[in-house]
């Protein structure tokens, strides 16, 4: 089953954009009909073979941690299906940066209302709203 950590066409991970709920509703759909999945595949960088290449290894230098959360999320829930995906971002959060229960909090509701903010239209924004 394949994932995408860094979608393109929802703002390039320039901006915080959780896709552990859909992720996880995807991955539990796929596996009720499914059964005998065997494993997972997620682009941390891009989707589709366009520059497949090394944009397709795990990153390890630069500010990649807007799409780590969805690689970190995509193995927790392979792992685990019934994993909260509100949890997963709690302990990514608190791994990435750190144990302060405040700012672990503080990351995780803005990583709640990520989606939204990415998938909603923007006034000014070709084809969005009027006025």
């Amino acid at each position: 089953m394949e994932f995408q950590a860094r979608r393109e066409f929802e703002a390039f991970g320039s901006l915080p954009n959780d896709l552990g709920p859909l992720h996880r509703q995807a991955l539990r759909e796929f596996l009720a009909v499914n059964p005998k999945v065997e494993g997972v595949w997620n682009w941390t960088q891009d989707g589709g073979p366009l520059r497949a290449g090394p944009m397709s290894l795990y990153l390890r230098i630069g500010f990649w941690q807007l799409y780590d959360l969805n690689t970190y999320a995509v193995a927790r829930l392979a792992w685990d299906p019934d994993a909260d995906p509100a949890q997963v971002t709690a302990d990514w959060a608190y791994r990435t940066f750190s144990a302060d229960p405040a700012t672990v909090g503080a990351i995780g509701q803005a990583m709640a209302l990520s989606r939204q903010a990415v998938t909603r239209p923007w006034p000014g924004r070709p084809g969005c709203c009027s006025g």
